[in-house]
């Protein structure tokens, strides 16, 4: 009843072999995957393996399956090859760490992280943290079921501190916010209510919002 069954192949322009996959009831069963090279680069036996996707020309997914589904690491690449993010999916949802990482080119292709997170059963949960391209933390926040919950701060790209926060339930509950290079805060909110002051990464003023109830007032028309 509409479950894939048989042989599935794909070539490249020159006619040479892209993939050739094996259904049973709609489970992926057997899987060969090639470069435009001719290299196989993953394969998928009896349910189990990796298997490669490839996008004008270049290798953009590779995705563990266990039992003739997705289940396992799933990584993600630019054209230029470096990896631009890696997680893990249970039951057809994220569940687990997910990183993501800049483009690095040329022989310096280390892994810089982006942004990290952890995922449970599709929702983000625990800690997220971002970095700057020069390897400085920009921001470390708590999450519970997708919303701030706890503690958040975020930092200059220069390592002076740009703000700290407390949440509950997505709702702003405390904040002081600093210029950077000084330590005494130009704006604060104290149980919901003040002002939210806004910099750039390099310390420029961008804007304030004021907060009653933990919430952003609208601007008014």
């Amino acid at each position: 009843k509409g479950e894939l069954e048989g042989i599935a192949r794909g070539y490249w322009g020159d006619g040479s072999l892209r993939y050739q996959e094996s259904y049973k009831k709609g489970l992926l069963w057997e899987g060969s995957y090639h470069s435009s090279t001719g290299e196989e680069v993953s394969a998928i036996v009896e349910g189990n393996g990796v298997r490669s996707d490839f996008t004008s020309g270049y290798l953009y997914a590779m995705v563990e399956y266990k039992e003739g589904r997705p289940e396992g690491v799933v990584k993600r690449f630019r054209a230029n090859g470096t990896l631009k993010k890696m997680y893990s999916i249970l039951h057809g949802k994220k569940h687990g760490e997910e990183w993501r990482y800049y483009a690095r080119t040329g022989e310096d292709k280390q892994f810089l992280p982006r942004l990290y997170l952890n995922w449970h059963e599709g929702a983000i949960q625990g800690m997220v943290k971002t970095w700057y391209e020069n390897g400085q933390l920009e921001s470390s926040r708590e999450m519970q079921q997708n919303k701030k919950e706890g503690h958040s701060v975020a930092y200059y790209e220069n390592g002076d501190l740009m703000l700290a926060e407390e949440y509950s339930n997505d709702v702003l509950k405390k904040g002081c916010y600093y210029k950077t290079g000084e330590d005494e805060p130009v704006s604060c909110v104290v149980d919901g209510d003040g002002v939210v002051s806004i910099f750039s990464s390099e310390g420029a003023f961008v804007q304030r919002i004021r907060y009653e109830k933990g919430q952003p007032l609208a601007p008014p028309q």
